[in-house]
């Protein structure tokens, strides 16, 4: 009997394990379709992505792409007793904010995004985050990198061939 438990205990820790294996694909193996490629790392793979920090993830992002524009999602002020939101989530874009009239003019099939939500409780309140934000231009990259800490929850694309 203990050689049993033994057994199923080391192949459960052998899954376990398995899960946690990255592989990365750069913009040139997917014949770089943008949504292909964020598929293959960041959806099929988003079990290593879950419960680590968002870093980990900008890691990986920042090898073939900038970000280009971010989005920070905040809760509803009308849930919380006080009235106040916090940060949950993140959207981020390859495309920069002078290429987006481009592509919503010409070519809208273009964009793809990717969302990630953050694991709740969430600590940080919409003012106290902007209060962070260093006066002056800040890029999209330096305000991505404000959310490093956070742990991601879940990941998903957007996109014209992104798997609904």
């Amino acid at each position: 009997m203990k050689k049993v438990l033994f057994v199923i205990t080391l192949v459960w820790c052998c899954l376990n394990s398995s899960a946690q294996k990255f592989k990365y694909y750069d913009l040139n193996s997917v014949q770089k379709d943008t949504t292909q490629y964020l598929c293959k790392n960041f959806i099929e793979q988003k079990s290593y992505f879950i419960n680590k920090k968002f870093n980990e993830f900008l890691k990986y992002y920042e090898k073939d792409f900038s970000i280009g524009c971010i989005g920070i999602g905040m809760t509803s002020p009308y849930i919380d007793p006080q009235g106040k939101s916090y940060v949950m989530c993140v959207d981020i874009t390859w495309a920069d904010s002078k290429m987006w009239n481009y592509i919503f003019k010409y070519h809208h099939n273009w964009l793809t995004r990717i969302l990630i939500t953050f694991k709740a409780p969430y600590t940080v309140e919409e003012e106290q985050f902007y209060k962070s934000v260093p006066d002056g231009a800040l890029t999209s990259s330096a305000e991505a990198l404000l959310l490093k800490d956070f742990i991601v929850s879940d990941i998903w694309i957007d996109g014209k061939y992104a798997k609904k």
